[in-house]
């Protein structure tokens, strides 16, 4: 979809030298970049929590467990970088 969108853009472009890309986006009827990657991210959240996926859903996102999610039970957070660079540190200890 992104090759048609940019080739697409760029036909207008050549026709329309002084419109803008938003007017050009909106002449050809198609989303921005920013919202088509914000689009395909919500597709792939979906199918992760409805294990559609081959990514497991502990990896990345877990439910929050605040009690007030107004009205719906699916309140996701995003999980913490968990850091153990004790752990994994190369500096020799002496």
């Amino acid at each position: 979809m992104a090759l048609a969108q940019t080739n697409n853009v760029s036909v207008s472009a050549r026709m329309h030298i002084h419109v803008t890309y938003e007017d050009r986006l909106e002449q050809l009827n198609l989303w921005s970049l920013e919202d088509s990657r914000t689009r395909a991210d919500l597709i792939e959240v979906f199918k992760v929590i409805h294990g559609l996926s081959s990514i497991k859903f502990s990896t990345f996102i877990e439910y929050s467990t605040y009690d007030c999610t107004m009205g719906h039970s699916l309140k996701l957070v995003k999980k913490r970088a968990r850091l153990d660079l004790q752990q994994h540190s190369s500096v020799n200890e002496p």
